[in-house]
């Protein structure tokens, strides 16, 4: 049985990754978890502890995910193609979604929505955890493209985040129709995630 924490926690990102965070007050994580406001603010102390609750079950893991990929990219001692790099990025989330289903999916649509409201929480919480990473593939990135500006490369990033949340966040997703125009064909959850890597290292480029 889940402890009420968890259950505070798991209420919390639904109501998050369904309707956003601004709008959803501490009065609708209670009735929804069935927990008094005593209770919620005992464990988090209002919703700014339960949104860093919900970053702090998921982001580490996947921190060390990336500087796992990061590093054997370090170790082969060639540049890394585009793609390799966008793969850091990309990959870890895709097997959240895919390997840890709806859970998975709901942390990522919730990622999505941080992202589009610019949370300042959620901003503080990311960097936390992918400075290493960042740092590493920007430098990377402007060895290899020194003709992207600064500015052009952050704007297309910000581009490619959208489309990587909001994609990988429907991997799996019920009635998701892919090929609106080929009856009954559904790719497979890998072959989306390739397509998404190759769409955003183009894109970058």
């Amino acid at each position: 049985m889940k402890d009420t924490r968890d259950k505070i926690l798991d209420t919390a990102e639904r109501l998050f990754s369904t309707k956003g965070v601004n709008v959803v007050s501490l009065r609708d994580i209670n009735t929804a978890a069935g927990v008094s406001q005593g209770v919620l603010h005992y464990h988090f102390g209002g919703r700014d502890g339960v949104l860093k609750g919900l970053l702090e079950r998921r982001l580490p893991a996947l921190a060390v995910e990336r500087q796992a990929m990061l590093e054997v990219l370090r170790a082969s001692k060639k540049a890394p193609t585009l793609p390799q790099m966008v793969e850091v990025i990309v990959v870890p989330l895709a097997r959240l979604a895919i390997e840890q289903g709806k859970g998975g999916r709901r942390f990522i649509k919730l990622l999505a929505h941080l992202n589009l409201e610019k949370n300042r929480i959620y901003q503080t919480e990311a960097s936390k955890y992918s400075a290493p990473v960042d740092a590493q593939l920007s430098a990377w990135l402007m060895a290899q493209y020194p003709q992207l500006s600064v500015e052009l490369t952050e704007l297309r990033l910000s581009m490619a985040l959208h489309a990587m949340y909001n994609t990988l966040a429907e991997i799996g997703e019920p009635g998701r129709v892919w090929f609106p125009h080929i009856e009954a064909q559904t790719p497979e959850p890998w072959q989306v995630v390739n397509t998404l890597i190759e769409f955003i290292a183009k894109a970058i480029r």
